[in-house]
């Protein structure tokens, strides 16, 4: 088949001849296949079934809770988590409650010792459940970490800012992201990067923040606690932009890896 495994993600296959190029990518015992046409990749399907009891599921639409919706003649795929959201938002009865603009309100922040009795188990699930549907709602990254590290001492307060992220969902759940194809060469990486200095009350620690861009497409986001205390809003920026930097440096070396040559520095 003369596929190459790629150095930067094991999980990752490629292949690229005489103007054909094929990815395939493992997750757990699924196999998902992307090539420049339908003939490739049928190709490849029956080349992979001589050798290992394998089921040709078709087109994807649906893995690990994610909706897949990909449009050949429009050259777009959009990714959603409508059903996994609508799920969560039932299981905690918040399908009547009354949307919110915005996930968190801006004008507060969470420490460890907010007013309320503890509600450590709820707190958790609801966090962890969360945290799943930021994989296609960056929208709500800035917000679910927050939650995240009061699993262990949460309260009623720390609570009701969770079930607002509920609400803010259950008026967004049928946001998609969007990716489209470009017929220009070259594209480049672009990165969003900033960082919020002294923004933990418990620990002082500031934050570091960051979105990469390909072809003007979100690929991916985070949003972490920085490692160090810093001293100035000076040093907290270095800190996030050596953060996101690395992360550059990653995708940037996939890419050419698999041929999407990069032939310019890395907008930040």
């Amino acid at each position: 088949m003369d596929t190459k495994q790629s150095g930067l993600d094991p999980c990752l296959f490629y292949k690229r001849s005489r103007g054909e190029f094929t990815l395939i990518s493992l997750v757990v015992d699924d196999m998902f296949i992307a090539s420049t046409t339908v003939a490739h990749t049928d190709k490849l399907i029956e080349q992979l079934t001589k050798h290992y009891n394998l089921k040709d599921m078709g087109a994807a639409k649906f893995t690990l809770g994610i909706h897949i919706d990909y449009k050949r003649e429009q050259q777009t795929l959009q990714l959603s988590q409508q059903l996994y959201v609508s799920n969560i938002i039932q299981r905690y009865n918040q399908q009547g409650a009354n949307p919110v603009r915005a996930p968190a309100d801006p004008n507060s922040k969470l420490f460890k010792d907010m007013p309320g009795k503890p509600c450590t188990k709820a707190y958790r699930e609801l966090v962890g459940s969360l945290l799943y549907a930021v994989q296609t709602r960056p929208n709500i990254t800035t917000v679910v970490p927050d939650l995240a590290r009061y699993l262990a001492d949460a309260k009623t307060t720390h609570w009701r800012c969770a079930t607002r992220v509920l609400r803010y969902l259950n008026g967004t759940k049928d946001a998609k992201l969007l990716f489209k194809a470009s017929q220009q060469r070259g594209q480049e990486l672009e990165i969003y990067v900033d960082a919020s200095f002294n923004y933990c009350l418990d620990s002082r620690r500031s934050r570091t923040g960051y979105l990469i861009m390909f072809n003007r497409c979100p690929i991916h986001w985070r949003i972490i606690m920085q490692p160090i205390i810093t001293t100035s809003s000076t040093e907290a920026e270095y800190v996030a932009l050596m953060d996101a930097v690395k992360e550059a440096m990653w995708f940037r070396q996939m890419f050419m890896q698999i041929g999407f040559s990069q032939t310019h520095p890395v907008r930040i």
